[in-house]
């Protein structure tokens, strides 16, 4: 191609000059950088005074005929051009230029065979695919025949490879990429026309030559084309060239790897670097330039402009503002020592200036803008919403646009000329957007957008001023939505009158509105009704004959012998099990062996729990969890009976802020840490690399990250976004993640228990809203207990750490950042818990809730567990729970509700508190022996708050005075049958604290006047001396539980209303309700309250109440403490069982704890045996999955043992029993420890557990 003519030799310019309209121009210099066509010319001859065309002309060397502005006006008519319009006036040749025939007619055959790549064609194949009707047709407009399959594809392939910077994201080198939308490329298009300089060449060029670069002064890229840049009338002004060269000296916008911190990265590391070289600033933040390093031209650029500015490092900022010219890092040469010439250090001074780094509060400040700013991917929603919305926006019918255009006009009526002129400019806008001729106008109308720019376009109405041009549109548009309004109400009054018609023809009365106070009234008339109707249990006549067969069943109901042939048919079975489980393992193996990790772009990885939220109940949790709330607002003035000693204390004082180096922290790479896990689904098939994914887990970012195959980031969530982070109490290996931003759980499956632990400690210490126990990494000041810990990973801190990848090879990756962790030294933290039973005997609650406060009162607790019996006076089954969410507030978030019959429980938590519990569980046992005692039975539900976990349990048992033995066997219904936590055994050891609270309905045994009279001298511990309950505990029952000391009167049997006992049925006041407690030996609570309410007396009950504090067990760190400890390894020396009497024909043994990575079954030796053994070669050692001992020493091993030969889950459990680690961890490594634990089953001591222990340090 020739050199482009000069503008100095006007004859050679004049005579070989072609037409370029500015938008090609702009369009030709973007793609690639092309060059312009031969004498294309963009002038910009002065920048000062404006010139007439004939001036213009002179300048350009051509006759002024030839000049045409960029609308192609002719200037032959010598008007005076103002300086905007010399920005871009292409110059056109005469007649005399013409091509020949023979090109013009090559050039109209191109053009009839290539129609299809004009603008029109490619926006009907982005808009409308394969169904579109102009790119898939043989000629042009939309006419001739489809085309062949072969040419279709071919034309697809032309219109997908679009322009770099047409790309919505920048591809791979084996990618293609996608073009994106219409809105992000005018505003790109728009960017280039402002940013033209900040190209490869003229920043290559600026390095090479610094300010004295003459591609820096042009004053736009076809001035460059032309090579006309010396020339001071196609230069930039002195103020945007100095613009250009700040632009460059600094750090440019979209040189991410400029700034010092990843000039120190390849400093540091040179070649290996993880930093510098990653694709992008995302995948920087993640250290991912060794694993997908940026492509290879790239990756010289960043090493040339490096190598001269190597000393661009915040090392160097910090030496030159702390030591001024008596510095000598941020003088020295490139091996860190040398001193650089004069000239050097002043060009690197002045630098220094400019880069002063900026004092905290400003620091504070920017980060505070840098975290409000939207992400691209926001961004992207936002525009996407406001064009759906104005797509949406009203339109405006044909028949309403005479009405609308006389509301403009001062209510003068248009023309039908007047309109169709409207209606035609509507038709023009709408051809020149679709290509297409004659656009007809059909029932959906014209929108607002299109009628405002017809009238602006026709001049329908001239307004004296833009204000009231606007002011006129806006009116009519009002006025236009209050017409649609006025239509609607006159629709539903027309609706209304044929309804009320309808209801008159069939005989229908219309009544008076009835007063609240009288329908209040009526529904007590109907309640008292009711109850008249209502047969105590106590009163009603007795089905001998149903008892008589409970008793019968109770005899007979003992556990039966296997005969052989039976347990050689389970022995057969068993190993058809264990060759599934072998299989399934070695499948399991297989998929972590696979290299390949899953995971598409755009592929969901969340998994439909059942636990799931739906997204409104999700929105609306996250706005009350994210509400202001100050840790002390609830600390209110506890009753006297409530007080608490300084257990209650939280730490000492305010948490402060501390700051702790990074270098100064043991495994850092857990502050980014990367985790190979497996998506879990129920129906799992192991499908290989096919279901691996990687997660990350980055406190610098304060987010999760799921990548993709390629290793871009798949999704990101922010960590204040994480709802549960919950554990799988039977799988060791598996975990759940539920995000307010994502639709459903991610159920992740780890290598190991440890690898989960680590995945689960490294995310609780980034949620905000959880403070661990991590006493390295707070203040080590004695007087300080807590705090926010920032880890300062920031210049000379960043340290750059060797891990694994996803493939599990060792790569280096480099820290830097910021993080914050809430750490304490303290390992519990307290939880004050309320639980409550109330009887309502078929009565209704009352209507002012303000009278419960006796007994349920506001805002005291963290916690509330409360329970009702005999709730029959609903008419809706939620009807008690509204009632109830309605009295707490928005305060207090349900956490389950249960109900069996008229038996509720519902269990509430402080808001504040709702992200720290998981593993809500709820289940219901009705009695069997509903014939005999009614429609009885008891209610749990299990819940994990943080390391602790608990269990609240109510009852509703057998009535009447002699039927002991019913209410006996309806709690070892409950105990044995609630299916809660582990399924193997029953809740008696598998939780920390059970509280048990209901109407146990047992009776005292004595006679009414001698009763009354201890009530009547408050001697309530004599008449407890005749209580049922306290009789058959003291026999066995409920092993273990424990009642506070009973120091209010009888709660059975009064007459509601009145609160006085009815002595005149025959039976003495009992202590039907009551509240119990069963902790675990190592764990603290208190109770600090244990009381009745004879102030609500409303029913044949008076409610009761018992308050506690509970010492909970924060996650802990486990793997950021500084002296690192192997992981303990339990191995016990044998184990047996004695005393019991119940002939076990296949014993089997389960150990469990929260720390053990394995709990599967393992069958003794012994067999059809009682008291079977378990020798040391039959239990496999247990390793723990944490070292922090005293986290260890507030857990408990759980001993379930089974009946192997029972094929019923819930028949085969055969007791279980609890060993707590409390003393026996801390300074017993090696030592062997022998133990005793009592065997409970059915709710009651059937033997012991008994053998020896070592633990020793693992590998």
């Amino acid at each position: 191609m020739p050199t482009p003519p000069s503008p100095l030799e006007p004859s050679s310019l004049s005579s070989s000059v072609v037409m370029m309209p500015p938008s090609a121009a702009n369009s030709w210099v973007k793609n690639v950088n092309a060059p312009l066509p031969i004498g294309t010319v963009v002038a910009n001859p002065q920048r000062g005074d404006d010139l007439s065309a004939d001036q213009l002309a002179s300048k350009l060397g051509v006759p002024t005929a030839n000049l045409v502005s960029a609308n192609n006006d002719s200037l032959s008519n010598n008007k005076v051009l103002p300086k905007t319009d010399l920005l871009n006036i292409p110059v056109v040749a005469s007649s005399q230029h013409r091509a020949s025939d023979a090109e013009i007619a090559a050039r109209a055959d191109w053009l009839k065979k290539n129609f299809w790549k004009s603008p029109k064609y490619n926006e009907d194949f982005e808009t409308n695919g394969e169904k579109g009707t102009l790119w898939t047709m043989s000629e042009a407009d939309g006419k001739g025949e489809p085309v062949s399959e072969k040419e279709m594809n071919a034309r697809q392939a032309w219109y997908r490879p679009v322009a770099n910077w047409q790309l919505a994201e920048k591809p791979n080198e084996q990618e293609k990429g996608f073009p994106c939308d219409m809105v992000e490329a005018i505003d790109r298009d728009d960017w280039f026309k402002k940013n033209w300089w900040k190209g490869s060449a003229i920043r290559d060029d600026f390095e090479a030559n610094g300010r004295k670069s003459k591609l820096l002064r042009a004053v736009n890229p076809e001035a460059i084309t032309l090579g006309l840049q010396d020339d001071p009338l196609y230069q930039a002004s002195p103020e945007e060239v100095e613009e250009r060269a700040q632009y460059f000296e600094t750090c440019a916008d979209n040189e991410w790897w400029q700034a010092p911190a990843v000039v120190a990265d390849f400093v540091k590391w040179d070649k290996e670097g993880a930093v510098w070289q990653s694709r992008n600033f995302k995948e920087s933040q993640l250290s991912m330039g060794m694993e997908n390093p940026a492509p290879q031209e790239e990756l010289d650029g960043r090493n040339a402009w490096y190598e001269s500015n190597y000393w661009k490092t915040p090392e160097a900022i910090t030496d030159y503002q702390q030591n001024g010219n008596k510095g000598s890092v941020w003088k020295a040469g490139r091996d860190g020592v040398t001193a650089v010439p004069a000239s050097e250090v002043a060009t690197r001074e002045a630098w220094f200036k400019k880069n002063f780094t900026v004092d905290r509060d400003e620091e504070t400040r920017r980060k505070n803008w840098f975290l409000q700013q939207l992400t691209d991917e926001e961004t992207a929603m936002r525009r996407s919403w406001v064009m759906k919305k104005g797509d949406e926006g009203k339109r405006i019918h044909p028949d309403e646009l005479k009405d609308l255009l006389a509301q403009i006009n001062d209510g003068m009526d248009p023309s039908d000329e007047q309109v169709q002129m409207v209606m035609s400019a509507v038709q023009e806008m709408r051809s020149e957007r679709t290509g297409e001729d004659d656009v007809e106008i059909g029932e959906d109308g014209i929108s607002q957008e299109e009628f405002v720019t017809a009238v602006a376009n026709t001049n329908f109405y001239v307004s004296a001023t833009d204000e009231e041009r606007l002011r006129a549109e806006q009116e009519a548009l009002d006025a236009l939505q209050r017409e649609e309004m006025e239509r609607q109400d006159e629709v539903a009054g027309h609706l209304a009158m044929e309804a009320q018609d309808e209801l008159d023809n069939a005989g229908f009365e219309e009544h008076e509105e009835v007063d609240e106070d009288d329908e209040a009234a009526f529904l007590d008339e109907m309640d008292e009704a009711d109850l008249e109707n209502r047969v105590n249990e106590d009163d009603g006549d007795v089905d001998e004959g149903a008892w008589e067969t409970f008793l019968q069943q109770n005899e007979e109901d003992e556990e039966g012998e296997y005969t052989e042939d039976q347990l050689a048919e389970l022995q057969r079975e068993e190993e058809e099990r264990m060759e599934a489980e072998a299989a399934q393992a070695e499948a399991e193996a297989a998929a972590w062996d696979d290299e390949e990790i899953g995971g598409e772009e755009g592929e969901d990885d969340g998994y439909e729990n059942p636990a799931d939220l739906d997204a409104d109940a999700k929105e609306e949790l996250e706005a009350v969890v994210n509400e202001d709330w100050d840790e002390n607002e609830y600390e209110e003035e506890l009753e006297e009976e409530e007080e608490i000693d300084e257990m209650m204390e939280e730490e000492k004082g305010a948490p402060m802020q501390w700051k702790l180096p990074l270098p100064e922290v043991t495994n850092p790479q857990y502050l980014k840490a990367y985790f190979t896990v497996i998506k879990y689904t129920p129906s799992h098939s192991f499908l290989g690399g096919k279901q691996k994914r990687v997660w990350v887990v980055d406190h610098f970012t304060r987010c999760f990250y799921n990548l993709e195959k390629s290793g871009k980031i798949k999704k990101e969530h922010a960590a204040n976004k994480l709802l549960q982070l919950e554990r799988n109490i039977v799988d060791s290996n598996r975990l759940r993640l539920m995000f307010f931003d994502a639709s459903h759980s991610y159920e992740l499956q780890f290598f190991n228990a440890r690898e989960r632990e680590r995945f689960f400690e490294s995310a609780s210490a980034i949620r905000p809203s959880i403070r661990v126990y991590a006493p390295d990494l707070t203040n080590q000041d004695a007087n300080v207990e807590a705090c926010t810990t920032t880890i300062d990973g920031v210049a000379a801190n960043s340290v750059s750490v060797v891990c694994s990848n996803a493939a599990g090879k060792p790569v280096k990756r480099e820290l830097t950042g910021e993080c914050k962790i809430n750490a304490s030294k303290l390992l519990t933290e307290p939880l004050t818990v309320w639980t409550g039973t109330f009887n309502l005997s078929g009565q209704r609650p009352p209507r002012n809730k303000a009278e419960l406060a006796a007994w349920l009162p506001k805002d005291k607790h963290d916690i509330y567990a409360i329970a009702v019996q005999e709730a029959s006076y609903r008419k809706e089954e939620n009807e008690w729970f509204d009632y109830i969410q309605a009295y707490l507030g928005r305060d207090y978030l349900t956490l389950a509700s249960m109900n069996l019959w008229d038996t509720l429980l519902i269990v509430l938590t402080r808001k504040k508190h709702l992200l720290k519990i998981t593993n809500v569980e709820g289940s219901t046992k009705a009695t069997i022996h509903k014939a005999v005692c009614g429609p009885k039975g008891g209610i749990g539900i299990s819940l994990r708050y943080l390391e602790t976990s608990m269990c609240f349990v109510t009852c509703h048992l057998s009535s009447r005075i002699e039927r002991t033995a019913m209410r006996n066997t309806n709690l070892e219904e409950i105990v044995d049958n609630l299916q809660l936590g582990i399924r193997e055994t029953d809740l008696y050891n598998q939780f920390n604290h059970v509280f048990f609270f209901g109407d146990f309905n047992y009776r005292t045994e004595v006679d009414v006047p001698t009763a009354e009279n201890m009530i009547q001298n408050e001697s309530y511990a004599e008449l407890l001396a005749y209580d049922q309950f306290s009789k058959q505990r003291e026999e066995g029952l409920l092993f273990g539980f424990e009642e506070s000391p009973i120091t209010f009167a009888p709660t059975y049997r009064l007459q509601p209303g009145t609160g006085k006992y009815m002595a005149e049925k025959g039976n003495a006041s009992s202590y039907c309700d009551r509240v119990l407690t069963r902790s675990m030996p190592n764990t603290w609570v208190k109770c600090t309250s244990y009381k009745s309410i004879p102030q609500l007396t409303f029913s044949e009950h008076s409610p009761v109440a018992a308050t506690f504090i509970v010492r909970c067990v924060r996650p802990v760190l486990s793997c950021f403490a500084k002296q690192q400890q192997p992981q303990p390894t339990f191995k016990f020396k044998q184990i047996k069982v004695t005393g019991n009497n119940v002939v076990i024909s296949k014993p089997r043994l389960m150990l469990f704890s929260p720390f053990f990575g394995n709990n599967k079954p393992f069958d003794s030796k012994v067999t059809k045996n009682a008291n079977p053994i378990w020798n040391a070669a039959d239990v496999p050692p247990l390793e723990s999955v944490s070292q922090i001992q005293p986290f260890l020493e507030s857990g408990h091993i759980v001993f379930i043992i089974r009946e192997g030969a029972e094929k019923r889950e819930e028949k085969g459990h055969r007791g279980s029993g609890s060993l707590p680690l409390f003393n026996r961890v801390i300074g017993q490594e090696s030592t062997e420890q022998e133990f005793e634990i009592d065997l409970i089953n059915h709710g009651r001591k059937c033997g012991t557990i008994s053998g020896a222990f070592t633990w020793f340090a693992g590998k």
